[in-house]
């Protein structure tokens, strides 16, 4: 009987994070140059009912054969319902396909946003249209206003 309980709560461990459903909300490429400061930045979102520790989760920008990571600090933890935007290095520039993925502590993918291009300077960016909606399709995807920390929508 305490086999079959160990089991069963290390399946539940395994299965909490990907049952979580954070997602990678919206992706800045190409921030603006009016802001010798702007960085790329990525937002996260926790549409669920629970907060969730992000605590050493990585979020790796990808423009191959480059790429950088932002690595959350030990107890971070994105409300339900919230937001968390981690911002890379200044100095990276990657408008043209680049592509974001999401890792938990353990090295578990969690999300990754298909291949982008942001060639434009204008304050939009690759949002999830609606807010937080992933079938894992490009069409989850539009190029809209930047809502840095906030709900998605069309302006």
């Amino acid at each position: 009987m305490l086999i079959v309980l160990s089991l069963m709560a290390g399946i539940l461990a395994a299965s909490s994070t990907a049952l979580c459903g954070v997602v990678i909300n919206e992706i800045a490429l190409n921030p603006s140059a009016n802001d010798p400061l702007a960085a790329e930045w990525v937002e996260i979102y926790n549409p669920g009912p629970d907060n969730v520790d992000i605590g050493g989760w990585v979020v790796v920008v990808q423009a191959y054969p480059w790429s950088g990571s932002m690595e959350m600090a030990p107890g971070t933890v994105i409300p339900a319902n919230g937001y968390k935007v981690v911002t890379g290095d200044p100095r990276w520039t990657h408008e043209i396909n680049a592509s974001a993925i999401l890792y938990s502590a353990s090295g578990e993918e969690i999300d990754r946003t298909p291949i982008l291009e942001d060639d434009e300077d204008e304050g939009s960016n690759w949002s999830r249209y609606p807010n937080g909606v992933d079938n894992d399709r490009l069409t989850d995807w539009a190029y809209i206003t930047a809502t840095k920390g906030r709900e998605n929508v069309l302006r």
